[in-house]
């Protein structure tokens, strides 16, 4: 068995490490999976009527990874919708009643010097009938978690707090008692 000279050895520990860190812990958004609570609430709605999702859009961030960022987590937050509609029965391409958003606030990462990660998103929604507003709401969720030691577990933890955060954020919508008089039939 031949031994790696040690240069070696530290030049791919090196490479490794760097890639690790290259890319924050909190830039991917994990893989969305459709909440079960929130269908649930979604399917109850007596006699509720179908919905379409309209445009999802992220408003101009300070710098262009923040507007990216934002923009991404916009269509992360459509797709998440329609696919808790989709799975509730509650989504139709001939609906009459869009809900279209606007991310006003994304902000996920650690907070400066205080060993905490924070995730802070606003998210303007509008519900319109044949083009006729019927509610305007924001829904807002703040979460707050420990850094995590290495970057594979900060990762994974931030994965699930984002996950959770978006959850959340859309159960909101679907509780809201304004939201289910305007999407009654």
């Amino acid at each position: 068995m031949r031994r790696l000279p040690a240069l070696r050895v530290f030049a791919l520990c090196f490479v490794v490490a760097a890639s690790a860190l290259s890319a924050p812990a909190w830039a991917d958004l994990p893989e969305y999976r459709v909440s079960v609570a929130n269908t649930d609430v979604l399917s109850h709605q007596a006699d509720a009527a179908s919905l379409r999702v309209g445009r999802f859009t992220a408003a101009r961030g300070a710098d262009d990874q923040a507007t990216q960022d934002a923009a991404e987590a916009a269509l992360y937050l459509r797709d998440a919708l329609s696919a808790e509609l989709q799975a509730a029965g509650r989504l139709s391409a001939q609906a009459t009643i869009d809900i279209d958003g606007d991310l006003r606030r994304y902000q996920v990462g650690p907070a400066p010097s205080s060993g905490i990660n924070r995730a802070s998103v606003v998210l303007h929604v509008s519900l319109r009938r044949d083009g006729a507003a019927l509610m305007e709401r924001d829904l807002s969720i703040e979460q707050v978690w420990p850094h995590a030691g290495t970057p594979w577990i900060s990762r994974s933890l931030t994965s699930d707090r984002l996950l959770t955060a978006m959850q959340t954020l859309l159960r909101q919508l679907y509780s809201d008692p304004e939201f289910k008089r305007v999407t009654a039939r």
